[in-house]
């Protein structure tokens, strides 16, 4: 098959007006007879490059919800389109795919990571995708606020339960508040818990320092009657003979 090749300017190719090319042979045989022919063929030029919109659906994620859907939304249907040409800070992107009903649309998921706070992002980078017509496309990325870090509450009760940190009988016999202070990241409002005697006795954070408000407490008495209980038999008979020989 015989065929041909010439070289033509890009640039004159673009500038043409109709945007056709217009081919013509002629030759000759050995008679000395001609002949020709025609043809023409037409074209198009795209010369813009192609972009994408980058969507975080979830305005923001946290260790109860750390996952939310990415759209990548392009200008034209991009070509060899994969993760490697994605970018996420504060997480990982599983599962591109495109939309079945429009190639332009993909969307994978985006989960953030364990113990991060700050900002999240997605990012498709400049050139790093082209569309059918080969020309490089332009970068975006989208941003989500990230706490996936549990709170770190601190408590601390104070060093006397009691103003001289002793129980006496009048303090036994009614209730004692015990108190203490938070910080870290605790807040007013939360409830603290105090096992006391095998029971659990729960108060709230009041906003004044971080002094803990509880509820007063009854701490169970002490068996002071027996002490006597557990003495020598013997010595409660010598109490008895005392008397006796008193009485005599």
């Amino acid at each position: 098959m015989l065929g041909f090749a010439i070289a033509v300017p890009g640039a004159d190719l673009s500038a043409d007006a109709d945007k056709t090319i217009a081919a013509s042979i002629t030759t000759t045989d050995a008679a000395g007879n001609s002949g020709s022919a025609s043809d023409s063929e037409g074209y198009t030029v795209d010369t813009a490059a192609p972009s994408v919109v980058v969507d975080i659906v979830d305005t923001s994620l946290n260790s109860g919800d750390k996952v939310s859907t990415v759209t990548f939304t392009f200008s034209d249907a991009p070509s060899g389109f994969d993760l490697t040409d994605v970018t996420a800070v504060g997480g990982t992107l599983s599962g591109l795919a495109v939309s079945l009903t429009d190639p332009r649309v993909y969307t994978a998921t985006f989960t953030a990571n364990d113990g991060f706070t700050g900002i999240g992002s997605v990012s498709v980078a400049d050139a790093s995708y082209t569309n059918a017509a080969g020309n490089s496309g332009t970068g975006h990325n989208d941003t989500v606020a990230i706490d996936t870090a549990p709170p770190l509450p601190t408590i601390t009760l104070d060093a006397n339960i009691t103003a001289d940190d002793i129980l006496n009988a009048a303090e036994i016999a009614g209730n004692v508040t015990v108190t203490g202070t938070v910080g870290g990241d605790a807040k007013a409002g939360d409830t603290v818990t105090l096992t006391v005697n095998g029971q659990n006795f729960t108060g709230t954070v009041v906003d004044t320092a971080g002094v803990l408000t509880l509820p007063s407490l009854s701490p169970a008495p002490t068996s002071g009657r027996r002490r006597h209980d557990r003495r020598p038999r013997h010595h409660h008979r010598r109490r008895r003979q005392q008397r006796d020989s008193r009485r005599q």
